[in-house]
Protein backbone atom coordinates (compact mmCIF):
# COMPACT_ATOMS: atom_id res chain seq x y z
CA UNK A 1 0.00 0.00 0.00
CA UNK A 2 1.00 3.96 -0.66
CA UNK A 3 1.50 5.56 1.92
CA UNK A 4 0.48 9.07 2.07
CA UNK A 5 3.48 10.65 1.98
CA UNK A 6 4.64 8.42 -0.73
CA UNK A 7 1.99 9.55 -3.05
CA UNK A 8 2.48 13.09 -2.70
CA UNK A 9 6.44 12.18 -3.77
CA UNK A 10 4.76 10.41 -6.64
CA UNK A 11 2.08 12.95 -7.90
CA UNK A 12 5.65 15.29 -7.49
CA UNK A 13 7.97 13.57 -9.58
CA UNK A 14 4.96 12.90 -12.18
CA UNK A 15 4.41 16.13 -12.68
CA UNK A 16 7.82 17.22 -13.03
CA UNK A 17 8.01 14.42 -15.73
CA UNK A 18 5.18 16.36 -17.84
CA UNK A 19 6.64 19.61 -17.67
CA UNK A 20 10.13 18.47 -18.92
CA UNK A 21 7.73 17.30 -22.02
CA UNK A 22 5.76 20.36 -22.53
CA UNK A 23 5.87 23.79 -21.16
CA UNK A 24 3.18 25.47 -20.65
CA UNK A 25 3.22 29.39 -22.09
CA UNK A 26 0.32 31.53 -21.81
CA UNK A 27 0.18 35.30 -22.38
CA UNK A 28 -0.16 37.51 -19.20
CA UNK A 29 -3.98 38.98 -20.93
CA UNK A 30 -5.17 35.49 -21.39
CA UNK A 31 -4.48 34.17 -18.07
CA UNK A 32 -5.87 36.92 -16.24
CA UNK A 33 -9.04 36.59 -18.83
CA UNK A 34 -9.51 32.96 -17.03
CA UNK A 35 -8.83 33.57 -13.70
CA UNK A 36 -7.96 36.82 -12.78
CA UNK A 37 -5.13 35.63 -10.65
CA UNK A 38 -1.31 34.18 -12.65
CA UNK A 39 0.89 37.52 -14.33
CA UNK A 40 4.04 35.82 -15.01
CA UNK A 41 4.00 35.05 -18.96
CA UNK A 42 5.36 31.47 -18.60
CA UNK A 43 4.92 29.28 -15.45
CA UNK A 44 7.41 26.84 -14.90
CA UNK A 45 7.95 26.63 -11.28
CA UNK A 46 5.69 26.21 -8.48
CA UNK A 47 7.06 27.57 -5.06
CA UNK A 48 6.26 26.84 -1.52
CA UNK A 49 7.17 29.54 1.15
CA UNK A 50 6.16 28.46 4.77
CA UNK A 51 6.26 31.17 7.29
CA UNK A 52 6.96 30.68 10.66
CA UNK A 53 6.96 33.47 12.83
CA UNK A 54 8.03 33.14 15.39
CA UNK A 55 5.58 34.00 18.44
CA UNK A 56 5.50 37.58 18.66
CA UNK A 57 7.34 38.80 15.54
CA UNK A 58 4.45 40.59 13.59
CA UNK A 59 3.28 37.75 12.56
CA UNK A 60 -0.59 38.90 13.12
CA UNK A 61 0.22 41.50 10.44
CA UNK A 62 1.14 39.64 8.27
CA UNK A 63 -1.49 36.80 8.76
CA UNK A 64 -4.13 40.23 8.59
CA UNK A 65 -2.65 41.25 4.88
CA UNK A 66 -3.35 37.23 3.51
CA UNK A 67 -7.07 37.72 4.64
CA UNK A 68 -7.56 41.27 3.44
CA UNK A 69 -5.27 41.43 0.35
CA UNK A 70 -4.91 37.91 -0.99
CA UNK A 71 -6.24 38.57 -4.20
CA UNK A 72 -2.97 40.32 -5.26
CA UNK A 73 -1.27 37.13 -3.76
CA UNK A 74 -3.50 34.97 -6.09
CA UNK A 75 -2.28 36.97 -8.75
CA UNK A 76 1.06 36.28 -8.15
CA UNK A 77 -0.01 32.43 -7.94
CA UNK A 78 -0.36 31.82 -4.57
CA UNK A 79 -2.93 30.26 -2.67
CA UNK A 80 -3.84 29.35 0.95
CA UNK A 81 -5.36 26.47 1.95
CA UNK A 82 -8.26 27.78 4.16
CA UNK A 83 -9.00 30.43 1.41
CA UNK A 84 -8.80 27.43 -1.41
CA UNK A 85 -11.43 25.63 0.76
CA UNK A 86 -13.19 28.98 1.05
CA UNK A 87 -13.58 29.10 -2.91
CA UNK A 88 -13.61 25.86 -4.42
CA UNK A 89 -15.32 23.50 -1.56
CA UNK A 90 -18.01 26.23 0.39
CA UNK A 91 -16.00 26.82 3.42
CA UNK A 92 -15.80 22.96 4.40
CA UNK A 93 -13.23 22.39 7.07
CA UNK A 94 -12.53 26.15 7.76
CA UNK A 95 -12.48 28.20 10.95
CA UNK A 96 -14.89 30.93 10.67
CA UNK A 97 -12.40 32.78 13.04
CA UNK A 98 -9.44 33.73 12.19
CA UNK A 99 -8.73 30.77 9.33
CA UNK A 100 -5.61 33.05 8.02
CA UNK A 101 -3.44 32.01 11.04
CA UNK A 102 -3.50 28.72 9.80
CA UNK A 103 -2.64 26.95 12.64
CA UNK A 104 -5.32 23.63 12.25
CA UNK A 105 -3.03 23.07 9.10
CA UNK A 106 0.34 22.87 11.22
CA UNK A 107 -1.38 21.19 13.64
CA UNK A 108 -1.63 18.34 11.60
CA UNK A 109 2.33 17.77 11.65
CA UNK A 110 2.34 18.29 15.75
CA UNK A 111 2.99 15.20 17.92
CA UNK A 112 -0.55 13.89 18.85
CA UNK A 113 0.20 14.68 22.80
CA UNK A 114 1.09 18.34 21.84
CA UNK A 115 -0.90 20.73 23.61
CA UNK A 116 -4.69 21.39 23.20
CA UNK A 117 -3.25 25.09 22.62
CA UNK A 118 -1.99 24.41 19.56
CA UNK A 119 -5.83 23.94 18.09
CA UNK A 120 -6.37 20.72 15.97
CA UNK A 121 -5.57 19.12 12.95
CA UNK A 122 -8.25 19.44 9.88
CA UNK A 123 -6.99 17.08 7.55
CA UNK A 124 -9.50 18.72 4.75
CA UNK A 125 -6.81 21.32 4.77
CA UNK A 126 -3.96 19.07 3.71
CA UNK A 127 -6.36 17.70 0.89
CA UNK A 128 -6.44 21.43 -0.21
CA UNK A 129 -2.85 22.09 -0.11
CA UNK A 130 -2.55 18.88 -2.46
CA UNK A 131 -5.40 20.59 -5.04
CA UNK A 132 -3.26 23.74 -4.94
CA UNK A 133 0.15 21.56 -6.29
CA UNK A 134 -1.98 19.88 -8.46
CA UNK A 135 -2.92 22.56 -9.90
CA UNK A 136 0.59 24.08 -10.54
CA UNK A 137 -0.26 27.20 -7.86
CA UNK A 138 2.16 28.30 -5.27
CA UNK A 139 1.31 27.57 -1.38
CA UNK A 140 1.60 30.51 1.03
CA UNK A 141 1.35 29.00 4.67
CA UNK A 142 2.08 31.54 7.67
CA UNK A 143 1.48 29.48 11.04
CA UNK A 144 3.02 29.84 14.70
CA UNK A 145 2.22 26.66 16.17
CA UNK A 146 5.51 25.41 13.39
CA UNK A 147 7.46 26.61 16.16
CA UNK A 148 6.15 23.56 18.05
CA UNK A 149 7.32 20.88 15.78
CA UNK A 150 10.29 19.09 17.35
CA UNK A 151 9.67 15.43 16.74
CA UNK A 152 11.37 13.87 13.89
CA UNK A 153 8.47 12.15 12.47
CA UNK A 154 6.79 15.39 12.10
CA UNK A 155 9.77 17.09 10.44
CA UNK A 156 9.68 14.16 7.70
CA UNK A 157 5.98 14.75 7.30
CA UNK A 158 6.63 18.06 6.27
CA UNK A 159 9.03 17.60 4.30
CA UNK A 160 7.19 14.66 2.36
CA UNK A 161 4.10 17.26 2.45
CA UNK A 162 6.16 19.98 0.77
CA UNK A 163 7.92 17.84 -1.67
CA UNK A 164 4.87 18.45 -3.88
CA UNK A 165 6.36 21.68 -4.98
CA UNK A 166 9.52 22.52 -6.69
CA UNK A 167 11.00 25.36 -4.53
CA UNK A 168 10.42 25.69 -0.76
CA UNK A 169 11.23 28.62 1.22
CA UNK A 170 11.09 28.48 5.25
CA UNK A 171 10.64 32.01 6.58
CA UNK A 172 11.75 32.67 10.07
CA UNK A 173 11.57 35.90 12.26
CA UNK A 174 14.14 36.31 15.06
CA UNK A 175 13.72 38.99 18.09
CA UNK A 176 16.36 39.29 20.51
CA UNK A 177 15.37 37.14 23.26
CA UNK A 178 15.36 39.98 26.10
CA UNK A 179 12.83 41.81 23.88
CA UNK A 180 10.52 38.62 22.97
CA UNK A 181 10.28 37.23 26.25
CA UNK A 182 8.81 40.70 27.42
CA UNK A 183 6.26 41.10 24.98
CA UNK A 184 5.23 37.02 25.46
CA UNK A 185 4.75 37.71 28.79
CA UNK A 186 2.49 40.92 28.41
CA UNK A 187 1.00 38.63 25.76
CA UNK A 188 0.12 35.53 27.92
CA UNK A 189 -1.47 38.32 30.83
CA UNK A 190 -3.51 40.16 28.75
CA UNK A 191 -5.46 36.88 27.79
CA UNK A 192 -6.24 36.47 31.80
CA UNK A 193 -8.66 38.43 34.14
CA UNK A 194 -6.86 41.21 35.99
CA UNK A 195 -7.25 38.49 39.44
CA UNK A 196 -4.94 36.23 37.97
CA UNK A 197 -2.39 38.08 36.09
CA UNK A 198 1.18 37.73 37.28
CA UNK A 199 4.23 40.67 36.64
CA UNK A 200 7.36 40.07 35.04
CA UNK A 201 9.42 39.78 38.05
CA UNK A 202 7.52 36.64 39.07
CA UNK A 203 7.16 35.43 35.41
CA UNK A 204 10.62 35.38 34.89
CA UNK A 205 11.62 33.74 37.94
CA UNK A 206 9.17 30.58 37.17
CA UNK A 207 11.33 29.94 34.74
CA UNK A 208 14.99 30.37 35.58
CA UNK A 209 16.69 28.21 32.22
CA UNK A 210 13.65 29.34 30.31
CA UNK A 211 13.78 26.12 28.41
CA UNK A 212 9.87 26.21 28.18
CA UNK A 213 9.82 29.55 26.19
CA UNK A 214 13.37 29.63 24.57
CA UNK A 215 12.66 26.04 22.76
CA UNK A 216 10.01 28.13 20.30
CA UNK A 217 12.29 30.65 19.65
CA UNK A 218 13.96 31.05 16.25
CA UNK A 219 17.46 29.76 16.98
CA UNK A 220 16.31 25.92 18.11
CA UNK A 221 13.83 25.92 15.73
CA UNK A 222 16.35 26.48 12.85
CA UNK A 223 18.64 23.54 14.22
CA UNK A 224 15.83 21.49 14.27
CA UNK A 225 14.69 21.82 11.13
CA UNK A 226 18.53 22.02 9.27
CA UNK A 227 18.08 17.99 10.47
CA UNK A 228 15.54 17.81 7.49
CA UNK A 229 15.62 20.84 4.92
CA UNK A 230 18.55 22.51 3.24
CA UNK A 231 20.55 25.38 4.94
CA UNK A 232 19.53 27.02 1.80
CA UNK A 233 15.67 26.88 2.17
CA UNK A 234 16.16 28.66 5.74
CA UNK A 235 15.79 32.40 5.54
CA UNK A 236 15.77 34.05 9.24
CA UNK A 237 14.84 37.32 9.06
CA UNK A 238 15.90 40.10 11.63
CA UNK A 239 12.70 41.52 13.02
CA UNK A 240 14.43 44.95 14.86
CA UNK A 241 15.76 45.57 11.12
CA UNK A 242 12.46 44.77 9.42
CA UNK A 243 9.98 46.26 11.32
CA UNK A 244 11.54 49.68 11.70
CA UNK A 245 9.49 52.45 10.29
CA UNK A 246 6.72 49.69 10.44
CA UNK A 247 7.52 48.33 7.55
CA UNK A 248 8.14 44.58 8.62
CA UNK A 249 5.16 43.54 6.67
CA UNK A 250 6.47 45.01 3.16
CA UNK A 251 9.92 43.48 3.36
CA UNK A 252 8.15 40.53 3.77
CA UNK A 253 6.26 39.81 1.18
CA UNK A 254 8.93 42.07 -0.99
CA UNK A 255 12.06 40.15 -0.01
CA UNK A 256 11.02 36.85 1.64
CA UNK A 257 8.35 34.96 -1.50
CA UNK A 258 10.00 34.20 -4.28
CA UNK A 259 8.02 35.76 -6.76
CA UNK A 260 5.47 38.48 -5.36
CA UNK A 261 5.66 41.22 -7.83
CA UNK A 262 2.12 42.65 -7.84
CA UNK A 263 1.70 42.21 -3.98
CA UNK A 264 4.82 44.11 -3.32
CA UNK A 265 4.22 46.40 -6.02
CA UNK A 266 0.67 47.30 -4.22
CA UNK A 267 2.17 47.25 -1.01
CA UNK A 268 4.65 50.17 -2.22
CA UNK A 269 2.12 52.06 -4.29
CA UNK A 270 0.09 52.43 -1.17
CA UNK A 271 2.88 53.80 1.07
CA UNK A 272 4.49 55.72 -1.92
CA UNK A 273 0.97 57.50 -2.45
CA UNK A 274 -1.13 57.63 0.67
CA UNK A 275 1.82 57.26 2.89
CA UNK A 276 0.10 54.32 4.16
CA UNK A 277 2.05 51.27 6.25
CA UNK A 278 0.33 48.63 5.61
CA UNK A 279 -0.93 46.19 8.37
CA UNK A 280 1.45 48.29 11.19
CA UNK A 281 1.33 46.88 14.10
CA UNK A 282 -1.55 44.72 14.05
CA UNK A 283 -0.56 43.09 17.71
CA UNK A 284 1.15 45.38 19.41
CA UNK A 285 2.16 45.68 23.06
CA UNK A 286 0.11 47.25 25.98
CA UNK A 287 1.39 48.28 28.77
CA UNK A 288 -0.20 46.51 31.82
CA UNK A 289 1.80 48.46 35.07
CA UNK A 290 -1.94 50.30 35.57
CA UNK A 291 -3.62 47.36 35.72
CA UNK A 292 -1.31 45.93 38.02
CA UNK A 293 -1.84 48.94 39.72
CA UNK A 294 -5.52 48.92 40.76
CA UNK A 295 -5.63 45.56 41.43
CA UNK A 296 -3.03 46.16 44.18
CA UNK A 297 -5.16 49.35 45.15
CA UNK A 298 -8.76 46.93 45.00
CA UNK A 299 -6.73 44.42 47.50
CA UNK A 300 -5.70 47.63 49.43
CA UNK A 301 -9.47 48.24 49.91
CA UNK A 302 -8.09 51.30 48.33
CA UNK A 303 -10.50 51.50 45.44
CA UNK A 304 -14.03 49.50 44.90
CA UNK A 305 -13.81 46.09 43.48
CA UNK A 306 -16.12 46.23 40.48
CA UNK A 307 -16.79 44.70 37.20
CA UNK A 308 -14.59 44.51 34.27
CA UNK A 309 -15.97 47.68 32.35
CA UNK A 310 -15.99 49.83 35.36
CA UNK A 311 -11.91 48.30 36.53
CA UNK A 312 -10.98 49.37 33.13
CA UNK A 313 -12.59 53.09 33.40
CA UNK A 314 -10.28 52.95 36.60
CA UNK A 315 -7.22 52.37 34.96
CA UNK A 316 -7.80 54.65 32.13
CA UNK A 317 -8.10 57.63 34.91
CA UNK A 318 -5.20 56.08 36.80
CA UNK A 319 -3.20 56.51 33.59
CA UNK A 320 -4.76 60.34 32.74
CA UNK A 321 -3.79 60.91 36.14
CA UNK A 322 -0.16 60.62 36.49
CA UNK A 323 0.78 61.12 32.42
CA UNK A 324 -1.46 64.20 32.10
CA UNK A 325 -2.05 65.77 35.93
CA UNK A 326 1.30 65.29 37.32
CA UNK A 327 3.01 65.22 33.58
CA UNK A 328 4.89 61.63 34.42
CA UNK A 329 6.07 58.59 32.78
CA UNK A 330 5.39 54.93 33.12
CA UNK A 331 9.12 54.78 33.86
CA UNK A 332 8.91 57.60 36.57
CA UNK A 333 6.78 54.74 38.71
CA UNK A 334 9.03 52.87 41.23
CA UNK A 335 10.00 49.27 39.88
CA UNK A 336 11.03 45.81 40.87
CA UNK A 337 13.49 44.09 38.79
CA UNK A 338 14.63 40.27 38.23
CA UNK A 339 17.51 39.36 40.32
CA UNK A 340 20.62 39.17 38.50
CA UNK A 341 21.04 35.26 38.15
CA UNK A 342 17.87 35.78 35.87
CA UNK A 343 19.24 38.67 34.10
CA UNK A 344 22.86 37.02 33.33
CA UNK A 345 20.38 34.28 31.62
CA UNK A 346 18.30 36.28 29.37
CA UNK A 347 21.59 37.82 28.15
CA UNK A 348 23.35 34.45 27.59
CA UNK A 349 20.56 33.33 25.66
CA UNK A 350 20.58 36.46 23.52
CA UNK A 351 23.77 36.76 22.69
CA UNK A 352 24.35 32.99 21.60
CA UNK A 353 21.33 33.59 19.10
CA UNK A 354 22.73 36.61 18.01
CA UNK A 355 25.75 35.06 17.34
CA UNK A 356 24.24 32.11 15.63
CA UNK A 357 22.30 34.47 12.99
CA UNK A 358 24.17 37.74 12.18
CA UNK A 359 27.59 37.20 13.99
CA UNK A 360 28.93 39.86 11.48
CA UNK A 361 26.55 42.38 11.67
CA UNK A 362 26.64 42.10 15.58
CA UNK A 363 27.71 45.31 17.65
CA UNK A 364 27.94 43.39 21.05
CA UNK A 365 28.30 46.78 22.75
CA UNK A 366 25.21 48.53 21.60
CA UNK A 367 23.42 45.66 22.56
CA UNK A 368 24.58 45.26 25.66
CA UNK A 369 23.80 48.58 26.52
CA UNK A 370 19.73 48.28 24.43
CA UNK A 371 20.01 45.34 27.23
CA UNK A 372 20.80 47.29 30.19
CA UNK A 373 17.74 49.43 29.07
CA UNK A 374 15.51 46.86 29.45
CA UNK A 375 17.03 45.00 32.33
CA UNK A 376 15.45 48.81 34.03
CA UNK A 377 12.21 49.06 32.41
CA UNK A 378 10.43 46.34 30.10
CA UNK A 379 11.75 43.30 32.03
CA UNK A 380 10.96 44.98 35.85
CA UNK A 381 7.36 45.49 37.00
CA UNK A 382 6.01 48.79 38.74
CA UNK A 383 6.64 48.07 42.42
CA UNK A 384 3.18 47.86 43.41
CA UNK A 385 3.45 47.76 47.82
CA UNK A 386 5.47 51.16 47.19
CA UNK A 387 3.59 53.51 45.15
CA UNK A 388 0.32 52.46 47.58
CA UNK A 389 2.39 54.80 50.00
CA UNK A 390 2.16 57.43 47.58
CA UNK A 391 0.18 60.30 49.66
CA UNK A 392 -0.64 61.56 45.58
CA UNK A 393 -1.95 58.06 44.31
CA UNK A 394 -3.55 57.16 47.86
CA UNK A 395 -5.84 60.36 47.38
CA UNK A 396 -6.46 59.73 44.00
CA UNK A 397 -7.77 56.28 44.70
CA UNK A 398 -10.04 57.92 46.92
CA UNK A 399 -11.16 60.14 44.34
CA UNK A 400 -12.48 56.98 42.68
CA UNK A 401 -14.45 55.86 45.19
CA UNK A 402 -16.30 59.41 45.61
CA UNK A 403 -16.87 59.36 41.64
CA UNK A 404 -18.25 55.75 42.05
CA UNK A 405 -20.53 56.94 45.26
CA UNK A 406 -21.85 59.98 43.03
CA UNK A 407 -22.88 58.10 40.22
CA UNK A 408 -24.84 55.89 42.70
CA UNK A 409 -26.43 58.74 43.93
Amino acid sequence: LFSTLSYFNLRYYIRKYMQTKETTHYSTEDKNEENGRVTTQQKTTTYALIHIGMHKTGTTSIQSFTKTHHAYLQKDGYEMPWLWGLNHHNGKDVKRRKPEHQGDFARCFLEDRANKIFGTCRPSLLSYGNEIAESGRHILISAENFSALQEAEGLKKLKEYLSQWEELRIVIFYRRFYDWISSMHNEEMKKLPLSRRMNIVDFLQQFPHFGIWYNITAAPVVERLKDYFPQENIMVRNYHEDSKGGKLVEHFFCESLQVANVTCGYIRQQEKSAGVVVNKNKNSKSNLDYDFLIEGAQKAKLVVNSNNIKTATQIQKLRDFWETTLNMTIFDLPRVCPPQHILDSIWNITLYSEKMFFRNELNETEMWLEFENASRRSLCAVDVDQVLTDERLILFFKSLNIDESDKMN
